[in-house]
């Protein structure tokens, strides 16, 4: 499991009050945004986060659309992440 899904599995318990907004904000998720995802997730709500290049991330929000989802948000987050994601079981976009 890597450290995004860590947090996100404990906001859903309510163990870590503003740590996800912390972590969505320090990878480039404006605060609001991120403020919204966590009251989402409090509120029982399922959030999908894809770290992928421009043109990916367009095709996982047409899937994402096409699978009838509530919203669909795409954020240009050119800073590198806090973490390397080849180590925490995802993959790099090439």
């Amino acid at each position: 499991v890597g450290p995004l899904a860590a947090l996100i599995t404990g906001a859903m318990t309510g163990a870590l009050t503003g740590s996800l907004v912390s972590a969505l904000n320090g990878m480039g998720i404006p605060e609001y945004q991120a403020e919204s995802y966590e009251a989402g997730i409090r509120e029982g709500h399922s959030h999908v986060f894809v770290h992928t290049d421009a043109t990916n991330a367009e095709r996982a929000a047409e899937l994402m659309r096409g699978r009838h989802a509530l919203r669909v948000d795409i954020h240009d987050v050119t800073e590198p992440l806090p973490y390397d994601v080849t180590s925490a079981g995802g993959s790099r976009a090439a």
